[in-house]
């Protein structure tokens, strides 16, 4: 109903109330003017004056004082509503600011997960190349044992490369986890996040690290005295539950390297097709994965720049990345030199001391 509608309303109801009052009051006041006027002139009074006098005075101001009062009252509901009206819409208004904060705070969190899933699978992806390049040279070190007659030294190393390709292995699965994680929570916020990808062109392939760990183990096994020592290692080894290829859930050396090697290059093969990513040899994915995280610190770096001194989770994030995208690509620039120039550590040294 319109304000001019309501206020009108009120008014006639008012001035009817106001009607029915004088109604109800007419005859008792014309009574009082009555019995005044009798008292006044010595007892000599007309009733039908007093009634007159009466009526003429009930039906006049009564309903203007119900009008006017009709008009008070409706101005005053008007402005009380219109009071709780805006209260109302504050309201809503402030719960809708609040919803569409919240939201956006959900929204900021999931793709901040989206955005380290990214990166965690991005930094998995470059340190593929290392772990194989790892691997490779843990075996140079085991054909120099193996050529030299050396037996536990052979074994240690062969066990060190055969770790080197389990981690290989978890780091595979562990980007096809993120890949579905990253997936799923993509399709919960109901938006499309930038794609996963891993930002290198080349996966290294480890068929040939393995087949070259495979035919070392079964050569080492015709020989008497490297099989003795095998199996003394072995038993020891069931014995030291903190193995780690017992602890990866191998029975022993020899299942890991025999079993192993198939695992990991159908699962790195699935996931090179899958994210469009070709297969290479370790030299030129050593190559792809320094260059790739080069220009991830380039790009990282001018972001960071831009963010200037906010303090925030995306810039930590941001520098974060930065300085994994730094070891990294050091990392795969010092494991190709290695590999280039065929240099062995020695026993017992990391490949990048």
């Amino acid at each position: 109903m319109s304000v001019p509608a309501r206020i009108c309303g009120y008014i006639v109801m008012c001035v009817i109330v106001g009607l029915v009052a004088a109604i109800v009051l007419a005859v008792p006041l014309s009574v009082v003017i009555f019995l005044a006027r009798c008292g006044s002139e010595g007892g000599v009074c007309d009733f039908g004056a007093a009634w007159v006098s009466a009526k003429a005075f009930m039906f006049t101001v009564l309903p203007a004082l119900g009008a006017i009062g009709g008009l008070v009252w409706a101005l005053s509901e008007i402005d009380d509503e219109a009071k709780r009206e805006r209260a109302k819409l504050e309201a809503e208004e402030l719960a809708r600011q609040a919803a569409e904060r919240q939201r956006r705070e959900d929204l900021d969190r999931r793709l901040a997960r989206l955005a380290k899933l990214r990166s965690e699978a991005q930094s998995a992806a470059l340190s593929l190349a290392s772990v194989a390049a790892d691997a490779e040279l843990d075996l140079d070190m085991a054909e120099r044992e193996l050529l030299e007659g050396r037996y536990s030294p052979f074994w240690e190393a062969m066990e060190e490369g055969t770790d080197k390709l389990n981690r290989f292995d978890q780091t595979v699965a562990l980007i096809a986890a993120r890949r579905t994680e990253y997936a799923d929570g993509n399709a919960k916020i109901g938006m499309n996040a930038p794609a996963f990808d891993l930002a290198i062109s080349m996966l290294p392939d480890p068929t040939d690290t393995h087949r070259r760990l495979v035919a070392m183990y079964r050569r080492a096994q015709t020989d008497p005295h490297f099989a003795n020592i095998y199996e003394q290692r072995r038993i020891a080894a069931r014995l030291d539950r903190t193995n780690a290829i017992l602890v990866a859930g191998f029975s022993s050396l020899g299942q890991a390297i025999e079993r192993l090697g198939d695992r990991t290059e159908d699962a790195i093969r699935d996931l090179g097709a899958k994210l469009d990513c070709r297969l290479g040899s370790i030299q030129s994915s050593l190559e792809s994965a320094a260059a790739a995280a080069a220009e991830q610190r380039e790009a990282l770096a001018t972001e960071l720049r831009r963010c200037g001194d906010r303090t925030d989770a995306v810039t930590e994030q941001l520098r974060q990345d930065v300085a994994n995208r730094t070891e990294h690509e050091r990392v795969s620039r010092r494991m190709l030199d290695n590999i280039q120039h065929r240099r062995t550590p020695k026993f017992g040294e990391t490949p990048l001391s």
